[in-house]
């Protein structure tokens, strides 16, 4: 049976957003060109949406990195070659923005950002360093290497690593997967990313397997490791870098690498001796009633204050009654200052907040959602989303309206690493939409205030009172009116909670005072929201 022209429409966006997130396979890569080169309309539809996309970024002057256009699409039909080109490096290249800078801690002598950012710096409070450039709390750090005289530093890695440092220590970051530990003590945590880390010494280098692990040298450069969980890959290695031999090592057992003979010992022990990866400090915002003042003067919908911590069920504030439920794995409430927020920790199993009605959108609803977050690390997650109501039930899939993530790696490499995310699909699918990304990274265990707008011309994301982005609906007129669901902190459903790492971006952190609005807030009612906090 043929399908119909809107059905080609979507299977187009699907390829296309494949490709961008680069989840094509090779199956569908083969199923693509078949279509594309037996189907004249079909590859009508397809030049017509890469030339949309591309026209859309071409208009803020995007330069074209062609050496990241060859190695995406190099298997492509050379019918399609120039079309997947301007996909690859426009339709996902989209414009940047003025990021917030008042609230951002900036170093205070020669510090420059690094061109290539490899992680985000956080010392505690009594550290003390040498180095040609101050660095502060969330400054971000490129190829360098640190002497650290007194304290610790924690070094929040793009790729999702946490590793902190204890002094005495010198240290060399030389990618965001890689460590290089001269001397001192050190422990790093990939929990909850698909990203490898590696600490290297003089002598030894060790690979993790999903895990936490830390590691100690001293300077004479022997070297002891020590495996809190999972299992980390270890090496002995000779003057010149090379393995001489290998060993695996397992939770609670330590390995100690001897500098002159190379030889490993292997033993169980609770690694007491060991530097331990502190606990970060997130506390919730402060005495916030100007701003609950002024969001509800404001006349949202729905508003969520948690304050009545209640047991999984929080009831809005707003104009309209609706539950927001605390499914699966649930958050933890914490008070400070008089006010309540909810803690999301590290975790395995679903748990999010969920609306338990559906509100309902179509092609000329405007809205507005508001709220405040504070990320404890560096992670891919999903902040916020609306749902197709078929998504959330059993069987159903991710189609969404909208979705706020938080990233980690840069996606595609095309945008900074650790930038937010926002996507809307006008189509609700898995694939395709208007993506828009922020031009400099968030800060961990930093809150930040959030706000994304939607009307029938555009859609706008204001990050600490200024606006980030904002693009034109160029597909606006193809939403179809449905029933959606409001959702926050997971991307999947206790139903839907698959292997299927598409389903997952868990939210790490704390959330609070969530506002939904059936209009869009002004530019003068977003930053006069924010400025009713003072800086957290």
């Amino acid at each position: 049976m043929k399908m119909k022209r809107k059905e080609k429409e979507r299977q187009v966006l699907r390829w296309i957003g494949a490709m961008q997130d680069r989840d094509l396979t090779e199956p569908e890569r083969s199923a693509m060109n078949a279509a594309l080169s037996d189907d004249a309309e079909m590859r009508s539809i397809y030049l017509d949406l890469m030339h949309q996309e591309s026209c859309l970024a071409a208009s803020q002057g995007m330069a074209i990195p062609h050496n990241v256009v060859r190695a995406r699409y190099r298997r492509t039909m050379p019918l399609l070659r120039l079309a997947a080109c301007v996909a690859g490096a426009l339709g996902i290249g989209y414009w940047v923005g003025n990021h917030p800078g008042a609230e951002t801690p900036v170093a205070t002598r020669s510090y420059v950002p690094p061109k290539e950012p490899l992680a985000v710096f956080l010392p505690s409070e009594d550290a003390q360093w040498t180095a040609d450039m101050e660095l502060t709390y969330g400054s971000s750090i490129g190829k360098e290497t640190i002497e650290l005289k007194a304290g610790r530093v924690r070094l929040d890695f793009f790729s999702g690593a946490v590793t902190e440092v204890e002094a005495p220590a010198r240290f060399e970051l030389c990618s965001d997967q890689h460590l290089h530990l001269y001397n001192g003590r050190a422990v790093s945590e990939t929990r909850g990313t698909s990203a490898s880390f590696k600490v290297t010494t003089a002598q030894s280098a060790f690979v993790d397997v999903g895990t936490m692990f830390a590691v100690n040298a001293d300077n004479d450069q022997n070297t002891e490791m020590h495996v809190y969980e999972g299992e980390v890959i270890a090496s002995a290695l000779d003057e010149k870098q090379t393995t001489e031999r290998e060993w695996s090592v397992t939770e609670n057992q330590t390995l100690l690498i001897d500098r002159k003979s190379r030889q490993l010992k292997l033993k169980n022990d609770t690694g007491a001796v060991f530097a331990v990866l502190s606990q970060p400090e997130l506390t919730p915002l402060p005495d916030i009633q100007e701003y609950a003042a002024a969001v509800k003067a404001s006349r949202p919908d729905y508003y969520w204050t948690f304050e009545n911590k209640d047991n999984g069920e929080w009831a809005s504030e707003g104009a309209l009654p609706l539950l927001l439920r605390n499914q699966g794995q649930k958050a933890e409430i914490r008070t400070q200052n008089g006010n309540t927020a909810l803690y999301f920790p590290h975790r395995e199993s679903f748990s999010a907040l969920m609306a338990d009605e559906d509100i309902f959108l179509d092609n000329d609803s405007a809205f507005t959602l508001e709220l405040w977050v504070c990320p404890e690390k560096i992670h891919r997650s999903t902040v916020a989303g609306c749902y197709l109501l078929d998504s959330i039930r059993p069987g159903g899939g991710t189609d969404h309206l909208y979705l706020i993530e938080t990233q980690a790696q840069a996606q595609a490499r095309q945008h900074v690493a650790g930038a937010i995310r926002t996507l809307y699909r006008p189509l609700p699918s898995e694939f395709g939409g208007v993506n828009m990304f922020t031009e400099t990274s968030y800060i961990p265990t930093r809150w930040m205030h959030m706000v994304y707008t939607r009307d029938a011309e555009q859609v706008c994301f204001y990050v600490n009172g200024v606006l980030e982005k904002k693009l034109p609906l160029v597909f606006g007129e193809e939403l179809e009116p449905n029933q959606y669901r409001l959702a926050f902190c997971e991307m999947s459903s206790p139903e839907n909670d698959s292997e299927d790492r598409r389903s997952k971006r868990p939210y790490v952190g704390m959330i609070d005072e969530i506002a939904f609005y059936s209009r869009v807030l002004s530019v003068d009612e977003v930053r006069s929201h924010y400025k009713t906090v003072a800086s957290p």
